[in-house]
């Protein structure tokens, strides 16, 4: 997992968090004390009845490009070895996501 980083700047937090997936893992794990996994993760965004091309595609996004770039900016902790994600509360961020939450029935 990452070690710590600093805080990302408002412009590249806005930019994280425009994307719907990044979106609803940050609002996922902020709900949960306890570090989760990329399989939870993709049960948690797939839709019922999913068709299994589509869950490995979104395994692959998460793992390879949404994870990654949440582990970058400081919000999550992603070890891609053992696919085990942890949160790393972060005020800015909620107060976005609370935001977009409230303004754009997000």
């Amino acid at each position: 997992m990452s070690h710590s980083r600093s805080a990302p700047t408002t412009d590249a937090l806005v930019a994280l968090l425009a994307d719907r997936r990044r979106r609803t893992v940050v609002r996922h794990l902020a709900e949960r004390p306890a570090e989760s996994s990329l399989e939870t993760l993709v049960e948690t965004l797939s839709p019922a009845n999913a068709d299994p091309a589509d869950e490995r595609e979104l395994r692959t996004a998460l793992h390879h490009n949404h994870l990654p770039r949440l582990d970058e900016a400081g919000l999550v902790e992603y070890d891609a070895a053992t696919h085990a994600v942890r949160y790393r509360p972060d005020d800015r961020a909620e107060s976005l996501l609370r935001f977009l939450a409230e303004a754009f029935d997000d």
